[in-house]
């Protein structure tokens, strides 16, 4: 699985390219689904050679075949016992990767991240004494996600954000509030935490227009992460792990 998304460029980037004619000249507009399901419409440039190859680069990438394909990987993985994640919490997670958060450093931790580290190492979490007593996120837990110390999202023209195969990093920090609310799932909660200061119990160092909240060793998570895939029954997407050392003692092999 891993191996069909590690260096793909468009591997997380979902949307699409629509021309639109304004003064009888073709303009590039790129559309897709904000973190809270909203659609959103980003202005790419007029139509030119750069952009037109942008936009058949995309879509022979991104071809509903290529999809497809990448699903139902994800569902024979599923069906082979490995733990995939609800549709509302993957699709989520997925457009976090979209908008650049894990190419950039940041970790997925809680929930989320035992169940990819369980399909890593072969072995399904169950609740139980014996065992690690982490179920599968269900409708009432939220995306925990932790930002390394000078995280920033690169803020670049739409073209070039897409041309590297992210959703433009300035449309992210405009919705952010460090904890959002999806408004289709409302108890599914995305939690951005940061470092805390040396000395600071609450502050956490400075993301450039990012709000976080504090976390507690948000340090230790950040330290040695690796990369896993967490997917569900529609596809699939790379993250950086980051509960592997904190964690370590409650798994049981």
């Amino acid at each position: 699985m891993a191996q069909g998304l590690v260096g793909v460029r468009f591997a997380t980037l979902r949307g699409s390219f629509h021309r639109r004619q304004i003064k009888n000249k073709p303009y590039v507009y790129f559309n897709f689904r904000d973190i809270g399901g909203r659609v959103r419409s980003v202005y790419v440039g007029p139509e030119s050679e750069s952009v037109l190859q942008l936009v058949d680069e995309y879509e022979q990438a991104c071809s509903s075949a290529r999809v497809e394909a990448l699903a139902r990987r994800a569902q024979a993985c599923i069906a082979l016992g490995c733990s995939g994640l609800r549709t509302k919490h993957f699709r989520t997670i997925q457009k976090l990767a979209g908008y650049g958060l894990f190419h950039g450093g940041a970790v997925l931790v809680g929930m989320h991240a035992f169940v990819a580290l369980g399909n890593m190492l072969g072995r399904r979490w169950i609740s139980s004494d014996e065992a690690v007593g982490a179920a599968a996120p269900d409708a009432e837990s939220s995306i925990s996600v932790v930002l390394p110390a000078g995280f920033e999202l690169p803020r670049r023209d739409s073209l070039s954000s897409l041309e590297d195969g992210f959703l433009p990093g300035r449309d992210f920090v405009s919705q952010n509030h460090g904890s959002l609310n999806h408004p289709d799932v409302y108890e599914l909660r995305i939690q951005l935490s940061g470092v805390r200061l040396a000395g600071d119990e609450d502050a956490v160092s400075p993301h450039s227009g990012i709000e976080l909240s504090s976390a507690k060793f948000a340090d230790i998570l950040l330290e040695n992460s690796t990369q896993g895939v967490v997917f569900s029954k529609s596809g699939a997407s790379m993250v950086n792990l980051g509960c592997c050392r904190f964690h370590g003692h409650l798994v049981k092999v």
